[in-house]
């Protein structure tokens, strides 16, 4: 088990109709002035933007509104609501929404309180220190941004991506009844989301974490038996309600303590996403799809514990190579039980810009990824065709 330290102040309210109180919430921390920010069709047809108004009202709580919000979020629309924070004075940062609405305010949050652009202070390799303060009302769980401190934000006019870290959120608030109204796709994108957040984590080459495999499993487990039924029934606020804290706890990094942590698909997805602005859980079903594939060999072991311990697959003790393999079959049929794409052609994908994604990524074949099983420039280019 790796040495770690562990600090999550986010506060987290939980339950039905939640959002009603997020006036005194924002009351009580002294703040006056809140820039809601959030995609419209997130916020109007469950009613959270007519009851996060009213609260607000009541509570005598200015508010200015930024929409706009896109999967991948963009650098413009950062900018802008930076420019209203420090035109307007606003005090606090508001997101409603899943997780490219949170990593928006995040970065508006940094920025806010910058002398300079925020992408030059970046790419000059700086780091963020403070952050305006902020908070999240959750609509789609997925990516765990409501109770971590990253962010991945996407400028536009270049095709490049930044990470970063930031102070947490002082609260989120989930009510797994706001999730419901979400169109279908974006129900299944959460679900496998959270689910490829685990897959990075339990795919380690640290040993003697048997005590956060165990909990990560767990998880694991509840969103495959969980998800898809989920996915068919989103209304089921008994399902929705766990599956929402099941996305909370999958990227709030308690399942990544005492551990190294691959993250590879990821890295590679978010090229993905910035080259041909895909959004990021289709992508990255196809992406680990075709990792997966590729480096099991690696360790069979553990692909085969794998398959038992999330898919209920006996291990073949004379021929681990078998129940490894049918442990990603059982995960393509996960995949495809929430119409999520295998390959690429299934989102119009084509090659034109895989040297330029694979040359990003490993600095010209200069440096490798991932920790499970580290990928050089040739290896990403092989999954990248292999999923074609």
């Amino acid at each position: 088990m790796e040495d770690f330290y562990y600090y999550n102040p986010t506060k987290i309210l939980f339950g039905k109709e939640k959002q009603k109180i997020v006036g005194e919430e924002i009351k009580s921390l002294n703040k006056s002035k809140v820039l809601l920010h959030y995609s419209e069709n997130s916020v109007t047809e469950n009613n959270l933007l007519a009851d996060v108004k009213q609260s607000l009202t009541e509570k005598g709580i200015e508010y200015y509104e930024l929409e706009g919000v896109t999967p991948n979020p963009k650098l413009s629309l950062i900018r802008e609501g930076i420019r209203i924070c420090k035109e307007n004075n606003i005090d606090f940062i508001l997101a409603m929404g899943g997780g490219s609405t949170i990593d928006s305010v995040k970065g508006i949050a940094a920025g806010a309180v910058l002398d300079e652009d925020l992408w030059s202070y970046l790419q000059s390799g700086n780091k963020i220190q403070k952050t305006l303060a902020y908070g999240t009302i959750l609509t789609l769980p997925a990516s765990g941004s409501e109770m971590n401190n990253i962010a991945i934000l996407s400028n536009e006019d270049t095709k490049d991506k930044i990470g970063i870290s930031v102070k947490h959120p002082i609260f989120s608030i989930l009510n797994a009844q706001l999730s419901a109204t979400a169109p279908k796709k974006q129900v299944a994108y959460g679900v496998f989301d959270m689910f490829s957040h685990m897959v990075e984590m339990y795919f380690t080459p640290s040993e003697n974490v048997e005590v956060i495999d165990n909990m990560l499993v767990g998880n694991m487990r509840t969103v495959y038996q969980l998800g898809p039924k989920t996915y068919d029934d989103p209304y089921n606020y008994d399902l929705y309600s766990q599956i929402t804290w099941s996305g909370t706890m999958a990227h709030n990094y308690i399942f990544a303590l005492g551990r190294v942590s691959d993250w590879s698909s990821h890295q590679i997805e978010h090229e993905i996403s910035a080259y041909y602005d895909v959004a990021h859980a289709p992508g990255l079903s196809i992406v680990m799809l075709s990792w997966m594939k590729y480096v099991y060999k690696n360790d069979i072991a553990r692909f085969a514990q794998f398959a038992c311990d999330v898919f209920d697959i006996r291990i073949n003790a004379h021929d681990l190579e078998e129940t490894a393999l049918k442990g990603i079959l059982a995960f393509e049929g996960f995949i495809r039980s929430l119409d999520m794409p295998t390959k690429f052609s299934q989102l119009d994908i084509n090659d034109m810009h895989f040297n330029e994604i694979v040359s990003k990524l490993t600095k010209d074949d200069s440096i490798t990824i991932g920790k499970f099983r580290t990928l050089n420039y040739q290896d990403i280019k092989t999954i990248l065709k292999n999923a074609l």
